[in-house]
């Protein structure tokens, strides 16, 4: 299985680029910059996170227990859509936007956990 982390992190190196681009050249104000190029150094970092993970991950042939594969988490969007609500709500419209965001971190946090005790359990379930 491939994760693409390849495109996650040229998507971040775009994004860094672009902000960088507007700055120089058009004269872009320091806020919406520093916006892209953070959310551009987010995406590239996850994207070298992911790489480095996959590196690690045993081979087929090594491997003699199941594994979990998720396909999908609402627990992880809920997160990046708690720390955009909490710092870009914040930066662009005011300190009104941190606290319903940290309220959203915390609950997709707790969602990663209750996904990831389950995922134990499931694997733990299914072992000879």
């Amino acid at each position: 299985m491939r994760s693409g982390w390849l495109p996650l992190a040229a998507w971040g190196a775009a994004l860094i680029a672009i902000a960088l681009l507007g700055v120089l050249v058009f004269d872009l104000d320091t806020l919406p910059a520093l916006l892209l190029a953070g959310a551009g150094a987010c995406s590239l970092v996850s994207g070298l996170a992911v790489g480095v993970a996959e590196r690690r991950r045993p081979h087929l042939d090594d491997r003699e227990q199941p594994e979990l594969v998720v396909r999908g988490s609402a627990a992880t969007t809920i997160v990046a859509a708690g720390v955009t609500t909490a710092l870009v709500g914040s930066a662009a419209a005011g300190p009104a936007f941190f606290w319903p965001g940290a309220g959203m971190i915390v609950l997709g946090l707790g969602g990663l956990v209750r996904e990831w005790l389950a995922g134990r359990r499931l694997l733990r379930e299914r072992r000879p």
